[in-house]
């Protein structure tokens, strides 16, 4: 009796052992066979000049053998190696071809794109990858019906058309992709009727307008039903001083960039009450009259100042003193000597400061960082580029 319960009992664990064997080995050969096919894919793409990234992320040679990994992740790399359960998220393309949108089917959690110069079919392929993210498109055109091509890709939150012949008729359709969070249109050719479309969208948090010389202020007008814009890029744009009432409303904004615009030292008191975080100035004519306003954004954490033709002085700078939360300063201008690092010195939270000036030397520098032990300062001076690295450790991050 024994012997049978005991024949019975063994012959049920060999069942069930060849049950796990058999589980284990159809699993071993599906990820083999996957990562088979993503090598594959990678070699191709990577001998063209192309590039992709993985989820999760692979490690770095010096990581390969860190102690606390996790368990599942060295068995992986024994089993298949470095890329062991990892999955190509992201393919960055220079010269895309036909076949390659074929190659892409055979990437399921492929979620960013960016392709130069792809074929004019290419839409009516990538929206076989449904989980695509992020999609960036360089020169290549886009109308009416490639945008609601687009709208099949639910997922899509991002969108560059940076440098792409897209012209206010072609947005007619943008507002199909309502789901966008971040929009490029840098170096287009829109106007205020082209920025209205833009303004559709509803969820839209980051938008990119550079380069783009038709954008003036009545077009930033255009931008004021954008309740959620946080990030708002108008370098190389026309926009001027007047723009500064539009962007004055919109009250979730935390970052700007007006370089390389046509602003006067003026229409700042519109951002006075907003709560900026980051703001660039760089190459505009800001001086005397915007640092008063400017120093009122208490919320200020990064600021970027001057320019070849920049009016800044060294009692200019007075009013920064103010900005006692500010973490990033950069003030490029010969206009300013050493003087101007008077104003500075309290700056108690300062953790990167930038300093290019041929009047400011690294001696003055040196000084200026007994004040501000926590502040790395780099800069350029008459002998050449400098760097100081802070000489203690910022007390708000980690060892």
């Amino acid at each position: 009796m024994n012997r049978q319960l005991r024949f019975r009992f063994s012959l049920r664990m060999l069942l069930l052992a060849m049950l796990v064997l058999g589980l284990f080995l159809g699993w071993y050969g599906r990820e083999w066979d996957r990562l088979r096919r993503q090598r594959a894919i990678a070699t191709q793409f990577q001998s063209r000049g192309g590039y992709v990234a993985y989820d999760p992320k692979l490690p770095a040679p010096n990581q390969k053998n860190s102690p606390g990994q996790p368990l599942s992740r060295v068995a992986g790399r024994m089993l298949f190696g470095e890329d062991a359960f990892a999955h190509i998220d992201t393919v960055w393309l220079k010269d895309s071809k036909p076949g390659d949108f074929e190659l892409f089917i055979n990437l399921p959690q492929l979620k960013g794109l960016l392709l130069k110069q792809p074929p004019d079919d290419c839409l009516e392929q990538l929206v076989r990858n449904r989980k695509l993210e992020s999609l960036d498109l360089q020169h290549f055109r886009l109308n009416r019906a490639r945008f609601e091509l687009l709208q099949r890709l639910q997922h899509l939150n991002t969108l560059s058309l940076t440098g792409n012949e897209v012209d206010d008729e072609a947005l007619e359709s943008l507002a199909l992709l309502h789901q966008l969070k971040t929009l490029m249109l840098d170096g287009t050719n829109l106007t205020s009727q082209g920025l209205r479309r833009v303004a559709e969208l509803e969820h839209l948090q980051r938008l990119y307008v550079s380069a783009s010389k038709t954008i003036d202020d009545r077009a930033i007008g255009e931008l004021k039903p954008l309740k959620n814009l946080r990030t708002l890029s108008l370098v190389g744009t026309s926009t001027t001083s007047a723009a500064l009432e539009h962007i004055g409303d919109m009250k979730e904004l935390r970052t700007l960039d007006l370089s390389h615009t046509p602003l006067t030292d003026s229409g700042f008191e519109n951002l006075a009450e907003s709560q900026l975080a980051e703001l660039t100035v760089f190459g505009t004519a800001v001086g005397s009259q915007s640092l008063p306003q400017i120093a009122k954004m208490r919320s200020l954490r990064r600021l970027d100042l001057g320019g070849r033709n920049s009016p800044l002085t060294n009692s200019d700078l007075a009013p920064l003193a103010k900005l006692t939360e500010l973490r990033n300063l950069s003030i490029s201008t010969n206009g300013i000597t050493e003087e101007a690092l008077t104003h500075l010195s309290s700056l108690r939270n300062l953790r990167s400061l930038y300093l290019n000036s041929k009047a400011i030397s690294k001696a003055a520098a040196v000084r200026l960082q007994s004040d501000l032990p926590h502040c790395t300062i780099s800069g350029s001076d008459v002998a050449g580029s400098y760097e100081l690295p802070a000489p203690q450790p910022s007390p708000d991050e980690p060892n």
